[in-house]
């Protein structure tokens, strides 16, 4: 069973936004989609969406998994962003 943080720091959820947001938007440019139409799928703002692939705003559970089924992103490519936060072990 992983061992989960029970509390997280400003640094360290800054840095696991950051983590999330650099996968989302690795997955957005590979399939050739602008920050634009991703924005307008989700209908939110652009700057919204700058904040979410910046790390500057945590992204609700919902919204994560709608991204990783729309953009096809591998569980296995998040595992990383968890990684700092649980112990998973290989």
């Amino acid at each position: 069973m992983p061992k989960i943080s029970t509390s997280f720091d400003a640094k360290q959820m800054r840095e696991y936004n950051k983590r999330i947001g650099k996968v989302i938007r690795q997955y957005r440019m590979y399939n050739f989609m602008s920050a634009r139409i991703l924005a307008n799928t989700l209908n939110i703002s652009l700057n919204q969406m700058y904040k979410y692939e910046n790390g500057y705003s945590s992204i609700s559970a919902p919204t994560l998994m709608f991204l990783i089924s729309h953009l096809k992103i591998p569980l296995k490519e998040l595992k990383y962003c968890f990684n700092a936060f649980c112990n998973f072990g290989d």
